[in-house]
């Protein structure tokens, strides 16, 4: 016969707190470390073989179409035609010492804006001769011409107006008013997107019905803009860091410090990665799978950047355009010294690598 003992309420209360808690501190005690990634590799720019070096003066600015780089030089006040499969240069077009930053080409145009003559000079990339100009107020101070649905968007004053310009009409159709101080734009994922570095900001249009979708919080200064590989990608001038911006949720999903320092710098995307451009780091490639800085090449001061045609075109001085192939950047961890020549090796082909002035 066996006699059960009488268990009190207090003493399984407690067993049952014990087994709950030694779960839990089971469930708490080891988490899953994320996983370290490695530090960027970091090259000389010396090392990078561009596939073409053209010279021109003073690229500041690059609009892609379908056959051809159009390179804008303020400076020059002219625009050069850069043929995608020849790499070879067009005589440059003059439009007017008063070019404005930023270039788009779309609608059977290349769009150049000029500040003091308040308007947005055309050439037609059929004839390659200049077109008819589209009488528009134009900032200054802003990277200012986008294009999408039909229409051109540029940044019209200091206080944040965009104008939607008509190009078949020649004609503002259009304002939006976001915050003041508004220095880029960019079109994607179906929106226009605006840079606000002043108000720290970025705000997303809807081009459809001209209306403010969401005003988002972005630290740092957005002060550039692009747009590819999945998301909205932002280059803070305050403190150097590049946010990831989700189009879906129009939040701010992820912050990359590139260690690239604060300061003004142009940023494309394209060919499986965000591309930085900037005095002292001529170029710093992110891998947008793993928001990580995978590549950074030191040396020259650098301006312009772009992606189309398969590669990466980069102002790498004020007398050369580079075209580089990213899959070769992506390769490239240390220069490669030269083979010597011998009787029993063959003649290496000429480098095709310039020295910037």
């Amino acid at each position: 016969m066996i006699l059960a003992m009488p268990v009190s309420p207090r003493s399984c209360f407690t067993g049952v707190a014990v087994f709950l808690g030694s779960v839990a501190t089971a469930q708490t005690a080891s988490p899953t470390p994320s996983p370290k990634l490695p530090p960027p590799i970091r090259v000389p720019f010396t090392a990078l073989v561009p596939e073409a070096a053209i010279p021109v003066t003073g690229a500041s600015d690059f609009a892609a179409t379908d056959d051809a780089l159009w390179i804008a030089s303020r400076s020059g006040g002219d625009v050069t035609r850069i043929d995608a499969k020849t790499n070879a240069a067009a005589p440059k077009l003059s439009i007017g010492k008063d070019l404005c930053a930023g270039a788009a080409a779309n609608f059977g145009g290349v769009f150049l804006p000029r500040c003091q003559a308040g308007a947005i000079a055309r050439i037609d990339t059929k004839t390659h001769a200049p077109g008819e100009s589209i009488a528009a107020p134009i900032h200054k101070d802003g990277r200012s011409v986008a294009t999408g649905i039909g229409s051109l968007w540029v940044i019209a004053d200091a206080r944040g107006t965009i104008a939607r310009i008509d190009p078949v009409a020649n004609a503002v159709v259009a304002e939006i008013h976001t915050d003041p101080g508004a220095s880029d734009l960019a079109f994607g994922e179906g929106a226009l997107w605006v840079a606000n570095p002043e108000k720290g900001t970025v705000t997303r249009v809807n081009p459809h019905n001209n209306l403010i979708v969401k005003t988002i919080p972005v630290a740092g200064g957005p002060a550039g803009l692009a747009v590819g590989e999945g998301a909205i990608w932002t280059w803070n001038r305050t403190d150097g860091s590049l946010s990831r911006i989700n189009a879906s949720e129009n939040k701010v999903e992820a912050t990359i410090k590139p260690g690239l320092g604060s300061g003004d710098a142009r940023i494309a995307a394209g060919e499986g990665s965000i591309w930085i451009s900037r005095a002292g780091a001529t170029l710093a490639r992110v891998d947008p799978r793993t928001n990580h800085v995978a590549q950074i090449f030191n040396g020259l001061a650098s301006g312009a950047i772009t992606v189309a045609h398969g590669s990466v075109w980069l102002a790498v001085s004020p007398a050369a355009v580079w075209r580089l192939d990213p899959r070769r950047i992506e390769a490239t961890r240390l220069a490669i010294p030269a083979r010597p020549v011998g009787p029993s090796s063959p003649t290496p082909s000429p480098s095709p690598t310039p020295t910037p002035n």
